[in-house]
């Protein structure tokens, strides 16, 4: 995959570039945990279950630029919430380089792997309190499909459903 950046699979090895991301990543952490990123903030992400799936049915994506540095990183689940759908966990994108048009790129270049596992669709969350995430979601084709609570305690915060329909 790639012209404006090369898609790679990432796996235990990248765990030192993904944890650096996360670090240069630190305002999406505070919208969305109340914090910045733990020490063992990629660690935990690229090894977190999903209920009821597989380990290899949740695939952990990374974007490098041309001098293959990790800039951005995505989960995907298949057959999640339901069979045929896919779900986003989490895009992150290197803040120095928002705005540019990367993040739309390989919002694409994961599209292409969704339907070529025959999904009919895509579905996120995003908290409210992110109105670029919104944005960028809306841009990308996603509809608002509903509204929920994420999290716990004094990490609770309302989420936007969303859903892109392929």
């Amino acid at each position: 995959m790639g012209q404006l950046g090369r898609v790679v699979e990432l796996g235990a090895g990248d765990l030192p570039a993904l944890q650096a991301l996360f670090e240069r990543c630190t305002s999406f952490f505070q919208q969305v945990q109340g914090a910045p990123p733990r020490p063992d903030e990629a660690e935990r992400w690229l090894h977190e279950p999903v209920p009821g799936k597989a380990p290899g049915d949740r695939r952990v994506f990374g974007l490098l630029d041309d001098e293959e540095r990790l800039i951005g990183a995505v989960d995907v689940v298949t057959d999640y919430p339901a069979a045929r759908e896919c779900w986003i966990g989490t895009m992150v994108v290197e803040p120095s380089i928002r705005g540019v048009g990367l993040g739309a790129w390989f919002h694409a270049q994961v599209l292409g792997w969704v339907r070529a596992r025959g999904a009919l669709g895509v579905q996120l969350c995003v908290p409210r309190e992110n109105p670029g995430a919104l944005r960028f979601w809306a841009r990308e084709g996603y509809e608002e499909t509903g509204s929920g609570c994420a999290g716990t305690g004094d990490q609770a915060r309302e989420v936007v459903k969303m859903r892109l329909g392929l």
